[in-house]
């Protein structure tokens, strides 16, 4: 059985308003290639390595460049945290 859904023209247009809108972002330019990228802090920051060996940090939404403030008030990660991650631990 198919169901089919008829909106009236005001109705439509009331749901095209609310629906997302994709913006460009201004072009950003980096000083080397990228290697590659990875997600950070559950995917909402990016980090991208470069040819040249560096890492760059920037915010998923708006690209603007993380500094490291050095803050130890918030874990980033679970070695930071304390865990360990042995590689040739006997008995794993």
């Amino acid at each position: 059985m198919k169901v089919q859904l008829f909106l009236h023209g005001c109705e439509l247009t009331r749901l095209l308003k609310k629906a997302p809108r994709l913006e460009k972002l201004p072009d950003v330019q980096l000083h080397a290639a990228v290697t590659s990228i990875s997600p950070v802090r559950n995917g909402t920051i990016l980090a991208f390595r470069l040819s040249d060996g560096t890492i760059e940090y920037r915010h998923f939404d708006s690209f603007n460049i993380v500094s490291v403030d050095g803050s130890q008030q918030e874990v980033q990660s679970m070695p930071q945290a304390g865990f360990s991650f042995p590689i040739n631990e006997k008995g794993a």
